[in-house]
């Protein structure tokens, strides 16, 4: 009988386990779509800083701010306790899709979707 109770347990101790995997998996699952809808607010924030480059005649890199920004990054992931490595290539990918939204906008531009 103690073969039972013990495979009993196992059970319980199992379901117990796959509960916390689903709630957690829940909450992954949240956390996944905030961080898409922030980063579509930052794509419609570069958007309007790519419009704003164009009527103004300012060009789409500032070496300046990517300096700035990497040295943000590089103190986020300390703090936060995330690998360097990985935040420095999630933020290469962004700052390169940012440059790709705001070359969009002139072409826009150009092909006269966006008045100046």
């Amino acid at each position: 009988m103690k073969v039972n109770e013990n495979i009993a347990d196992d059970i319980v101790q199992t379901n117990s386990q796959q509960q916390h995997i689903d709630d957690w998996r829940k909450q992954i699952n949240l956390l996944d779509a905030e961080i898409v809808a922030l980063i579509a607010k930052r794509h419609a924030i570069v958007k309007l800083m790519g419009e704003y480059k164009l009527q103004h005649g300012l060009p789409i890199v500032d070496a300046i701010r990517e300096s700035e920004l990497k040295l943000l990054h590089d103190s986020l992931s300390v703090k936060y306790n995330i690998p360097v490595k990985y935040i420095i290539e999630f933020f290469d990918l962004t700052i390169q899709q940012s440059k790709k939204i705001q070359e969009d906008c002139r072409l826009e531009f150009d092909s006269g979707s966006i008045n100046r």
